[in-house]
Formats: C-alpha cells, sequence, structure tokens
C-alpha cells in the first residue's frame, strides 16, 4: 500500500478553527476518497498552551457534515499522529486553540482509496436492526472486509438511549457472538457521529443498532471498506 501526502501546511493557531485541507478558517469539506492519517507537530508548544484536533466527516452522500470526533493537546506535547480514517464525502481535521498561539505544521497522508460497502437510514425503534441487511437483525454477513462504521446520532434528544453492537464468528464453523461491550449512546449530543474502529471481518458479522429507552429516531449509517 503506497502512502501519499495529500495536504500540509503550516499556521500560527489561535482561537479560530483552522482547516487542515484549506489551510483556511474552518471546518471546509473535501470531497476525495482517502484512508487518511493526519500528523501534527506543535513546534513552540508550552505547558499553558490548549489546542484541539476535530475530524468531520459526513455519514452519507449527501448529508449533513457532523463532529466526529476530537483530541485535546494540552501543554508541550511536540508531535500527535491519529488513527486512520476512510473518508468518502464531506470530510475536514481542524485546530484551533484555547490558551496560547500554537505554530503547527501537519501532514495529512493517505494509505489509499476506501469504499462504501452499505449505507442506510432507519427510524429505530426496540427492534434490534442490522446495519448489513437493513432488516431485524443481527444477520450473519460472511464478506471479507475490513470495515469502520459511522453512525450519525444527531436526531436524539435527552432521555434517549440507544445501544450499538458487533457480532462475529472466532472460525467460519463456531456460533455467532457479541464482540466486546455494546456502545451506549444517551441524550443529545454535541458530537453526534459514533465511529466504530475498523475490524476485520471474516466469517459471520453484522453491526446493529436498537433503542434501549426514549423516542424511535431516525438514524444513519455507512459502513466502509478498506479491502
Amino acid at each position: 500500500m503506497a502512502v501519499t501526502e495529500i495536504f500540509s501546511g503550516t499556521e500560527a493557531i489561535s482561537t479560530t478553527e483552522w482547516s487542515l485541507t484549506t489551510d483556511s478558517a474552518g471546518p471546509d469539506s473535501e470531497a476525495s476518497d482517502h484512508a487518511v492519517q493526519v500528523v501534527i507537530e506543535l513546534e513552540d508548544a508550552t505547558y499553558n498552551d490548549d489546542l484541539e484536533l476535530k475530524m468531520y466527516e459526513t455519514c452519507r452522500s449527501g448529508g449533513t457534515q457532523r463532529l466526529c470526533a476530537k483530541w485535546p493537546m494540552i501543554g508541550d506535547q511536540r508531535t500527535f499522529i491519529s488513527p486512520i480514517f476512510p473518508m468518502l464525502w464531506g470530510w475536514d481535521f481542524t485546530l484551533d486553540a484555547f490558551v496560547g498561539t500554537i505554530t503547527a505544521n501537519w501532514s495529512i497522508r493517505s494509505l489509499g482509496t476506501p469504499t462504501l460497502y452499505v449505507d442506510g437510514v432507519e427510524t429505530v425503534s426496540t427492534t434490534e436492526h442490522s446495519l448489513t441487511t437493513d432488516t431485524a437483525g443481527p444477520d450473519s454477513t460472511t464478506d471479507d472486509k475490513g470495515i469502520m462504521a459511522f453512525l450519525d446520532f444527531s436526531t436524539l434528544d435527552d432521555g434517549d438511549h440507544f445501544r450499538v453492537k458487533v457480532y462475529e464468528k472466532s472460525r467460519s464453523g463456531d456460533t455467532q457472538r457479541q464482540v466486546g461491550a455494546p456502545f451506549d449512546i444517551k441524550d443529545g449530543r454535541s458530537d453526534p457521529m459514533l465511529l466504530i474502529p475498523l475490524q476485520a471481518f471474516l466469517h459471520g458479522w453484522d453491526i446493529t443498532v436498537d433503542k434501549i429507552a426514549g423516542t424511535d429516531r431516525s438514524i444513519e449509517w455507512s459502513l466502509r471498506a478498506f479491502a
């Protein structure tokens, strides 16, 4: 897999949120398809400085860009390297400072081109809903894929409680089991996008969402494939 640099820049970051794709006030909306990793060098950060990196993306084509993740950089931290994310439709990374003015150098690297595996939108109730088949679940998908899931919970309000589960088989002939602890999403959120980390799926997998409490809500999702 070839690694290429698709964006880079340097800027004295203060209280204006700064786009790392356009090197201007942000966030902006980049539509190219890349599996991206961000490297940031803070060459003059000091103990009292307070900086934040944010990631934005659109869950589905034509949807609304949402805040997906944020990482605080407090004190004299020098270099930050993000996880790898499959970005597709309307994404950006931004920096802004709460305390101080910090010179940041950055590089956004591409590790290849991700693809959309499946997406959907559904008004979810207490029936567990499969994100792979868009029906009651869990189902058992046997495609061999590296998958990261994006789910948009921007419709939630206080009192709502939804749960996301991941399922897989250890070996081809084994029983499908829930993988790890579920993801519990509660109440209204300022960062409404849930990202399920990259999973290497093989034998009989699925990702589901259902409502635990509150009001039935329209949930959007996309599953992005690395392979």
